[in-house]
Formats: structure tokens, C-alpha cells, sequence
């Protein structure tokens, strides 16, 4: 899994859907009003809440990856952790890829009764619909 900004992302190409990975505890930081992460909307910048994300939470959680979300997106709608089925889209900044003069996180977002994948901008400011999903560190 991803240990970070700048971890490779997976190919998604012969992806084990997650209820046949190892589970590890997650950790859900949301943007809505009165939730953490509403403090950074329109006036920090995507870098920034990714630092105050890895100093606060970085000793015991990390960032999943592309491949963890791949995983999500490939299994039964019915293993997918219930806290991300809020319709929120959900970035996943264990992988960051280059592209068209930006930098884009894999994201994933609870639509019709199935995850879909998607790419959002790692530049600009923070948004009111980001959520973040965090996971537990292996020891």
C-alpha cells in the first residue's frame, strides 16, 4: 500500500478485489461543515492539508494507494467499508501521477449502488466534497 505522496501507482490491471486483501482498519477525515478538514476549504492549498494530514495522523495511518482503490472498485459492492458509501468522493494520495501539466490522486466516490473510480487535481485549493481514507499501519 502506499506509504505516501509520490508512492507509484498500481497498474489496476489483475487487481484482487479487496475482500481477498488483508483488511486493516480504516480512519475517515471529511470536509463537510464542523468536520476536520472544513477548516482547509478555499484557503489552504492541496499540499498543505496533505502536510497537516502526515503530521497529524502519519505515525499510525497511512495513505492507500491506487491499487487499494482498484481493489475497492473490483469487489462485491457488499465488502466495501460502509462509512465511504456517503456519496463523497474520496482521494486516495498514496499514488500521484502526472499528467497533462498537473498532478492527479486516484479517487473513488459511492454512486448508485457501486464504487467508481476517478482522478481529481493534487494542486489548488482544498474542496468542500474531498474526503480523505486513511489506513491503520501494519506493525
Amino acid at each position: 500500500m502506499g506509504t505516501g505522496i509520490g508512492s507509484q501507482p498500481g497498474s489496476g490491471m489483475g487487481v484482487a478485489p479487496i475482500e481477498q486483501k488483508e483488511k486493516r482498519e480504516i480512519k475517515i477525515l471529511k470536509t463537510q461543515r464542523g468536520e476536520e478538514l472544513y477548516q482547509f476549504v478555499g484557503v489552504k492549498k492541496v499540499p498543505d492539508v496533505v502536510a497537516y494530514i502526515i503530521e497529524k495522523y502519519g505515525g499510525e495511518y497511512e495513505f492507500p494507494d491506487q491499487e487499494y482503490r482498484d481493489a475497492l472498485v473490483a469487489g462485491n459492492p457488499d465488502q466495501i467499508p460502509g462509512e465511504i458509501k456517503d456519496g463523497g468522493l474520496y482521494l486516495f494520495m498514496g499514488s500521484k501521477r502526472e499528467g497533462r501539466g498537473t498532478s492527479v490522486f486516484p479517487t473513488a466516490q459511492w454512486k448508485y449502488d457501486n464504487l467508481r473510480p476517478g482522478f481529481s487535481t493534487s494542486e489548488g485549493y482544498w474542496a468542500v466534497s474531498w474526503s480523505v481514507l486513511l489506513l491503520k499501519k501494519k506493525k
